[in-house]
């Protein structure tokens, strides 16, 4: 645990941020799917989270590169197909 919290608390290690989150849980068993907003990428991420005795355990993580919702959005609306966005999964 120390040697992945000196990576993640690194002054130059690459920031994400969260987004579009989207949650599904059992009894002691969670997945969480999420948009990875990064500097100059987008990644959608599945996390799976077990819970223990003393906590949730992320026991996988599995992330791809998406296209940016930033540039989506940028297309004029009478450019957009009248589809439902299928990169948002609810």
């Amino acid at each position: 645990m120390a040697s992945w919290r000196a990576i993640v608390n690194h002054p130059n290690a690459t920031r994400a941020r969260c987004v579009d989150e989207w949650v599904v849980g059992r009894l002691g068993l969670a997945v969480v799917v999420c948009r990875e907003v990064l500097p100059n990428a987008q990644l959608m991420a599945t996390n799976s989270f077990v819970r223990h005795g003393d906590g949730w355990k992320m026991i996988g993580h599995h992330s791809g590169p998406v296209p940016s919702t930033a540039r989506a959005r940028s297309v004029a609306p009478s450019q957009q197909p009248a589809v439902r966005d299928k990169r948002k999964l609810h």
